[in-house]
């Protein structure tokens, strides 16, 4: 294997089940699978080096009981289309507004996670309509005034160089990498890392030629958006959860959330890291569905 060329692996299997299919957006062709009856529920993936909707495993086919359940994964992601472009706010919210638009046809609760949430606090102020209810998985809070700058272009530049770029993605999304990781940054419990979980996470990494792009504009930056200001003014009932040991956010920023808009609620996973979907899946459930039908957590 050249590791600075890049990598184009087998397509990736269906985990989830239910129907699959590709919607043509805007910004090229998303993945998507739905299943089930009932009020519509949407689930977005993160955003990070291999995203997927494999993040979901453990929540589709039980969420589908009581919801016509859709997941997409976003442009440069996944199986979706992947350009050689630099990935900003507004490819991902197009992607996410004209699928609601378009594919569902209906206003929508949503269950997002990290940067994806941002955004649909955007989507949920600009186009009130479409949202229903956000149940959202530690939301990052971009706060950022200064970005993107001159270091997110040269950062951008180098990680999406022909061989440069090439060597330092395969290095950072190799097995070895990702089993690293996984274990040390993502789940509280190491065991839930199996070789099935990284083999899946490394073939997700490398969906074809420009599988670089969209984790290089995260990286560098220019995937950020400052939603600060329009948290106070979100009026959809919001659910905002969070895993106790969370490396990559820590559980305490769930307050700032809290006390921006006193309407939010919350839950708190003492036994999960930053996938509480993954490591308490059962309550997660049955959280999920009690607040989509109850509004209590």
């Amino acid at each position: 294997m050249n590791n600075y060329k890049p990598l184009t692996l087998p397509f990736l299997p269906n985990v989830l089940g239910g129907e699959e299919g590709f919607y043509n957006s805007s910004v090229g062709k998303i993945y998507f699978n739905v299943e089930g009856k009932g009020s519509p529920l949407l689930l977005i993936h993160g955003i990070n080096a291999g995203a997927s909707n494999f993040v979901w495993r453990k929540n589709f086919e039980e969420l589908t009981k009581e919801f016509k359940v859709y997941t997409i994964e976003l442009p440069g992601f996944g199986r979706s289309d992947k350009d050689s472009i630099i990935y900003r706010p507004m490819t991902f919210a197009s992607a996410i507004i004209e699928f609601i638009e378009v594919v569902i046809k209906e206003p929508v609760s949503v269950i997002a996670s990290d940067l994806t949430a941002d955004y649909l606090f955007f989507i949920s102020f600009t186009r009130k309509e479409y949202i229903k209810k956000l149940i959202l998985i530690s939301p990052s809070l971009k706060v950022y005034s200064d970005l993107p700058c001159e270091t997110s272009f040269r950062t951008f530049g180098l990680f999406t160089g022909d061989f440069i770029g090439d060597g330092l993605y395969n290095t950072l999304t190799s097995k070895k990498s990702i089993d690293y990781f996984l274990k040390d940054r993502v789940y509280m419990d190491s065991k839930n890392v199996t070789p099935y979980v990284v083999r899946y996470n490394f073939l997700a990494s490398h969906q074809g030629d420009n599988a670089k792009y969209a984790p290089a504009s995260f990286i560098s930056g220019f995937s950020d958006i400052n939603i600060v200001n329009l948290i106070p003014k979100i009026r959809q009932p919001t659910l905002i959860i969070w895993g106790r040991n969370n490396k990559l956010s820590n559980f305490n920023n769930m307050y700032i959330f809290l006390n921006l808009n006193m309407r939010f609620k919350s839950c708190l996973f003492a036994n999960s890291g930053a996938l509480p979907q993954v490591e308490e899946y059962k309550r997660f459930n049955d959280v999920c569905i009690n607040f989509l039908s109850s509004l209590k957590c």
